[in-house]
């Protein structure tokens, strides 16, 4: 008797209904799933960048943090820096008063040697400069008003050397001696000169030596008044001597005029001569080795006159 029950030509059994609605669910859900996973996919890739951005920001972050703190560290360092540099300046001329005062009652048997160049600057002021760095000595330049040679001022006081009011025209005759307010005037006018250029000084020197003048005490008030001391010399090459001097005769000059009981000397020499420039490394050798140590000369200085 032959079967009722269909087969197909492999004699395999055709899917049931409901295995071929499993197949469709399946088919269906892989093709809801499939976009799903990519979705997913994508939305995993772009939290993984998003992680990453953020790191590098929060990397960048915080370098710019430190960058702004270093820099605010650096700022605040430079402001401090004038007023640092002020205690330091006055720790020093207290220390050099101290030393003066004991050389003056004879507690210390030190000397004291400071080194004057008067009316530049001039050409030949640079070559002073080197030979000062070259030997390693300070000095104290007592300065006119001269724009023309207005950057030779800086490098002047950038080295560490004084800077005095020599006054702006240095006009003996006919000029800044005719009253106290024309003397006073040109002080005044190279102080703002030299102001322009971020010098300031407090020690001055009267053109031609405080003896030039009749109106030495008035005008000695008058500075007072203003802040200044005033300071001459009493050992110099005098290189601006009529006729002018040799080298040799220069450093002759220092070595005759320098007294055996003079224990603190302020030595003129002008930065326009020739004969000082070539002698400067010789009297700088002479001083050290009769015991002086050299120094620029600083407002508190016994030898800086007030009033």
């Amino acid at each position: 008797m032959q079967s009722t029950t269909s087969t197909n030509n492999s004699g395999k059994r055709p899917p049931s209904k409901l295995g071929l609605l499993l197949l469709a669910a399946a088919v269906l859900l892989l093709a809801l799933t499939v976009p799903q996973l990519q979705q997913n996919s994508r939305l995993t890739r772009q939290l993984h960048t998003l992680q990453a951005e953020q790191r590098v920001a929060a990397e960048a972050n915080a370098a710019y943090t430190a960058a702004y703190q270093s820099t605010h560290q650096q700022l605040l360092y430079l402001q401090e820096l004038p007023q640092q540099l002020q205690q330091l300046e006055a720790d020093f001329a207290a220390d050099i008063r101290a030393l003066e005062d004991d050389i003056r009652s004879g507690a210390s048997d030190k000397k004291i040697a400071y080194l004057t160049f008067d009316d530049g600057p001039y050409n030949r002021t640079a070559d002073f400069l080197k030979v000062l760095k070259e030997n390693d000595a300070p000095g104290t330049f007592f300065v006119l008003g001269k724009p023309a040679m207005k950057d030779d001022y800086l490098p002047t006081y950038a080295a560490g050397h004084s800077i005095g009011n020599h006054t702006y025209s240095h006009q003996i005759r006919q000029g800044i001696y005719l009253s106290v307010d024309h003397f006073i005037n040109d002080i005044t006018k190279l102080d703002s000169f030299l102001a322009d250029m971020g010098i300031e000084t407090q020690i001055s020197r009267f053109p031609g030596g405080s003896a030039t003048t009749s109106k030495k005490a008035a005008i000695a008030e008058r500075l007072d008044e203003l802040g200044y001391g005033w300071v001459d010399w009493n050992v110099s090459t005098h290189d601006a001597a009529t006729g002018g001097c040799t080298a040799e005769q220069a450093l002759e000059n220092v070595k005759y005029t320098t007294a055996d009981y003079e224990k603190i000397i302020v030595v003129l020499m002008h930065d326009f001569s020739a004969a000082s420039l070539e002698a400067l490394p010789d009297i700088i050798a002479w001083l050290r080795g009769e015991g002086f140590i050299l120094l620029p000369l600083y407002y508190d200085s016994v030898m800086i006159n007030k009033g």
